[in-house]
């Protein structure tokens, strides 16, 4: 049987071509939970301290920084750890002093006296940027962590009993930090290339357990990140999708479509046809629950361009694939200062396969030019 046309979506989430194991998740879902209360702290005033189990109430305009899914004081989510989905926090700041250019972002554990870990650093955050979604990889400029030196959010997986401490911190800057090189940057590195040019910071500590959430019910945090369930009709009306049912379920909320499959890979054969040797196997992954896939299901254009990165998806294929661009460098920003390299391009270098995919890094398959071959199964008529 012929299947209708194949149509693709455009996605507004990006994430790493080569740390894609897991690939990002959608943020949690706004709830009926109170806002968290706020910590601040700002170059030119330190609010003082708040007697002991009271919370600081941020000072009038300053700095802050809060999440939907936990409080200044109160417990990090399993979620956000080595015992749950080993995502990063969803975040969000305002009140920015007049003046900033950018900001940074850290978090860190002292274990003991002289020794600091941290799980988190991240600059060259656009000025635009106020938030941050649970996953997020899009946002900036990722240096090192302690855990194991990798570019990524490292989740706390701290030993021994009891309850540890971590602090979040963004600091909103005046300048563009000098860092060339972000393999080298760790959280000392960052901290003294941004000490001359932080106008603000706002920070949130929060404490975790190993062991908390063992034998617990789900609680709000997990459900709030639960893709809602929704018609078939209601959330693919003009039937792109139903021709892959076998392979992707389609849920909606309100306010977006999530696209769900089980393996992440296609039903056509992968990796036949590559001639450029490298080393990846597909390895399948599950994008569903709060993996699934999320596409806006009422976009809104942007008024001027504004830059993306070649390492994430930019669309999806409705065999739920995602579809990155042909460029393969890890920080290459596809604005109008992008320069094309013939050594970068991944088709020219024959490094996809028939399909236009390969596995990345992080093993996932994922296209990176529109997957043609799958026109093969559809009628043109």
């Amino acid at each position: 049987m012929k299947k209708p046309i194949i149509a693709f979506f455009v996605i507004l989430l990006v994430t790493g071509c080569g740390l894609l194991s897991p690939p990002p998740p959608p943020p949690p879902r706004d709830n009926a939970n109170p806002p968290p209360q706020e910590n601040t702290t700002d170059k030119a005033a330190q609010p003082e301290q708040a007697p002991e189990g009271v919370e600081a109430a941020p000072a009038a305009g300053g700095f802050t920084l809060t999440s939907p899914v936990m409080t200044n004081g109160g417990k990090l989510p399993a979620t956000f750890t080595c015992d749950g989905q080993s995502l990063s926090p969803p975040l969000s700041w305002q009140g920015a002093p007049e003046g900033t250019v950018g900001y940074a972002l850290a978090m860190h554990h002292i274990p003991g006296p002289g020794d600091t870990h941290w799980y988190w650093v991240v600059y060259n955050i656009p000025p635009t940027t106020l938030s941050v979604d649970a996953g997020a990889t899009n946002f900036g400029t990722f240096g090192t962590n302690s855990v194991n030196d990798e570019r990524v959010y490292a989740p706390p997986c701290s030993k021994g009993p009891g309850e540890k401490l971590y602090t979040i911190t963004v600091y909103a800057l005046s300048a563009v930090p000098n860092l060339p090189d972000p393999a080298a940057v760790d959280r000392d590195t960052l901290l003294a290339a941004i000490a001359d040019i932080t106008l603000a910071s706002a920070s949130m500590d929060v404490t975790y357990e190993r062991g908390q959430a063992e034998g617990a019910a789900p609680g709000p945090v997990e459900e709030a990140i639960q893709p809602a369930a929704g018609g078939e009709a209601d959330c693919d009306p003009q039937g792109v999708f139903a021709p892959y049912a076998d392979l992707v379920h389609i849920s909606c909320d309100e306010s977006y479509m999530y696209v769900e499959t089980e393996t992440g890979q296609p039903d056509h054969e992968m990796m036949w046809g590559i001639t450029a040797w490298i080393l990846r196997v597909p390895i399948p992954f599950r994008y569903t629950g709060e993996r699934a896939w999320k596409i806006p299901r009422d976009p809104h254009w942007l008024e001027a361009h504004a830059a993306a990165h070649a390492r994430g998806p930019i669309a999806m294929a409705v065999n739920g694939v995602p579809i990155y661009h042909f460029d393969k460098r890890p920080d290459v920003a596809l604005d109008d200062s992008y320069v094309y390299d013939s050594k970068y391009d991944t088709a020219q270098q024959g490094e996809l396969d028939h399909c236009g995919g390969h596995a990345g890094q992080g093993e996932d398959y994922h296209y990176h030019i529109a997957p043609v071959c799958l026109l093969d199964h559809h009628d043109l008529d």
